[in-house]
């Protein structure tokens, strides 16, 4: 028995040793409200990287800016890498959108890129499925900044993230950090499939009427008087 428990805590205490070390952390999200026909959801963070001392792990800082619905918030979160895995979050309530993109923009600055891979990708629901992406960030020389953005498609009413990967390098006397402009944008509403079938229907009615109009403008009784 003594064997057993002795095994017990020592697989227990290279698990510990394995999380602790593999540098993955929760997914830290910010809500960037509802996406609306022909509007936008926008949100931004400036991320700082903290490296541990021996070994253990940093730390990041995340500084959230008062664009999203949550407002202005900041929050923190283990890391031995630098690696992160934001999620932004917005809903579509009522009807499908045709989303246009969703995109970020990383503007650049000394010791501000982010580090490879870099990506966005939107999934519905946060853990998933993937429903758009990934995208990988590349740079933009004219506007000095590093771009990613998905390709359009039809979403459904409920809750999708965005997310945003990518390392982001270790602070120092200066503290560089990493900041992220994040936005998403609907071009309009997508008729449901009855509203189609009203359409439909409504435009056969006009084109039938338009048919018997002429048929009566051309009938003899038209034609003499």
């Amino acid at each position: 028995m003594r064997k057993d428990f002795l095994a017990a805590a020592m697989a227990a205490g290279l698990a510990a040793m394995a999380v602790a070390g593999s540098g993955s952390a929760a997914t830290v999200i910010d809500n960037m409200g509802q996406l609306t026909a022909h509007k936008s959801v926008n949100g931004s963070v400036t991320a700082f990287y903290t490296p541990g001392a021996g070994g253990n792990p940093g730390v990041l800082t995340y500084d959230f800016g008062a664009t999203g619905a949550e407002g202005a918030f900041t929050t923190t979160q283990a890391s031995t890498t630098g690696a992160l895995d934001l999620a932004f979050e917005f809903q579509i309530v009522g009807s499908s959108l045709s989303l246009v993109n969703a995109d970020a923009i990383n503007p650049l600055k000394a010791g501000n890129a982010l580090g490879a891979p870099a990506s966005i990708y939107v999934t519905s629901g946060l853990t998933g499925p993937v429903v758009l992406g990934a995208s990988p960030f590349s740079h933009d020389a004219l506007a000095n900044t590093n771009e990613a953005a998905t390709p359009a498609l039809t979403l459904q009413p409920g809750a999708y993230f965005e997310h945003i990967t990518g390392t982001i390098s270790p602070g120092t006397t200066a503290i560089p950090n990493t900041d992220i402009n994040v936005g998403a944008f609907a071009a309009g509403a997508v008729p449901e499939p009855g509203e189609w079938a009203l359409m439909l229907a409504g435009i056969g009615m006009v084109g039938g009427a338009m048919r018997l109009r002429r048929r009566q403008d051309a009938s003899p009784a038209a034609l003499r008087s």
